[in-house]
């Protein structure tokens, strides 16, 4: 589908000429759910402690799920910036375990108990397993200024093909859109099969309207929880993240994606590999740790994913 994707849907940047960062800075809480995450936590510890924003007027929230070790690093953590950060919380959850769509259903539990939890902050959604570049926080705000309520990082991610499930599977980017004639719900970039991945040309660096984004990286604003929450998703071609994007939208909140804030995903090495017909392309590696997590977490029922 290509740069068509994208095409009228380019947020208006010019408002940021009269816009000064540095006007006001409101309270934010960063918020992630943990689960068995001690295999990359060091490295998302170390990312949002670089992140270009006071630090008086951070604070973090996190759940915690599964039988690692991740509740003893993250008050590690704790005791060691607590004098830094204006408030540091950790919550040890309890596992919904069994049932249809544990994944989901835990997902929705924990972002919903950080949204009441964070109370009365801008929420940044995190997730343990997305490292987010130092300018995040100053990007997705500029975002927000720009209009979008739900303001959201591009990071990679990789699905099987539902119409061929034994096939190589398909990687995309964290940009969703329906197809208006069709009414299809398709993912941005999921249109070349196997470990590649290309967008428009034109669409790095800027910001688009959508009908969705994940909150692997996302500023969202605390007048959308007034009355929108996470749930169950719709249909088996939607997430707990897209369902949310599109409940918010039909009470008039918008969702931009911000082309201009590529996030590390863990598991994933990317390698540019040029331009070809308006398309800039990429190739992946998934790392094998990633594979084996899946696994291990499935066996034990901690956090059941597919």
């Amino acid at each position: 589908m290509g740069k068509n994707l994208y095409e009228g849907k380019y947020v208006d940047e010019s408002p940021l000429e009269s816009y000064n960062p540095n006007e006001s800075f409101e309270n934010i809480s960063i918020c992630t759910p943990f689960y068995n995450s001690r295999k990359f936590l060091n490295t998302y510890l170390h990312h949002v402690t670089l992140l270009d924003y006071p630090r008086d007027k951070l604070s973090f929230y996190f759940t915690v799920q599964g039988d690692d070790d991740t509740i003893d690093t993250l008050k590690l953590f704790q005791k060691g910036f607590s004098d830094e950060y204006k408030r540091i919380k950790i919550k040890k959850v309890k596992s919904l375990r069994g049932g249809e769509l544990p994944h989901v259903r835990n997902v929705v539990m924990c972002r919903n108990m950080l949204i009441q939890w964070s109370k009365p902050d801008t929420v940044l959604f995190i997730d343990h397993d997305n490292f987010p570049p130092p300018f995040t926080i100053l990007r997705l705000r500029e975002t927000a200024y720009l209009g979008g309520d739900i303001s959201g990082g591009i990071y990679e991610f990789y699905q099987k093909d539902m119409k061929d499930p034994d096939g190589p599977g398909r990687i995309g980017y964290t940009c969703f859109f329906i197809d208006k004639e069709t009414g299809e719900y398709y993912h941005s970039c999921l249109d070349r099969k196997g470990l590649f991945g290309g967008m428009a040309e034109e669409v790095l660096g800027n910001r688009v309207y959508c009908d969705g984004v994940s909150m692997g990286t996302t500023l969202i604003q605390r007048k959308v929880f007034k009355d929108t929450r996470f749930t169950i998703p719709w249909g088996t071609d939607q997430t707990d993240d897209t369902t949310f994007c599109l409940d918010a939208a039909t009470k008039g909140y918008k969702s931009v994606a911000d082309f201009g804030c590529l996030v590390k995903h863990w598991g994933f090495d990317r390698k540019y590999l040029g331009k070809e017909n308006g398309m800039a392309w990429f190739e992946y590696s998934i790392d094998d740790d990633m594979r084996y997590r899946r696994i291990d977490l499935n066996a034990k029922g901690i956090y059941v994913v597919e």
